[in-house]
């Protein structure tokens, strides 16, 4: 079974996400802090990150030098008004940086 990571403490989007992953086969791993990713991270695989900029704990540039051992696919997202997040989430390297609406339209197609 192919995992995500999750890394938010939203847990009413959290929802909307695990029912995407658990429809194509994938487990969820939904963590809320840096050190919950480096605990989880050292001891299991994992093939996609989704990181919500918007929970203080993850910058994208934290979060890729995080997993620039691994080199997992990478998708970020916030809100449209955080043009800031968005911009350095770009220039970080993440695979994909969306807006939070974008990322609620796409995310059935991620666990494809």
């Amino acid at each position: 079974m192919k995992t995500c990571l999750f890394l938010s403490d939203d847990l009413f989007f959290s929802s909307r996400i695990q029912n995407a992953a658990e429809m194509s086969g994938w487990r969820l791993q939904m963590l809320p802090t840096e050190q919950s990713v480096v605990d989880f991270i050292a001891n299991n695989e994992y093939q996609l990150v989704i990181i919500d900029l918007a929970c203080g704990e993850f910058s994208a540039q934290n979060a890729m030098q995080i997993f620039e051992d691994d080199e997992p696919r990478i998708i970020a997202y916030a809100s449209h008004v955080q043009e800031a997040m968005i911009e350095e989430a770009k220039l970080s390297g993440c695979d994909l940086v969306l807006t939070r609406g974008q990322l609620d339209a796409q995310v059935n197609s991620f666990f494809e």
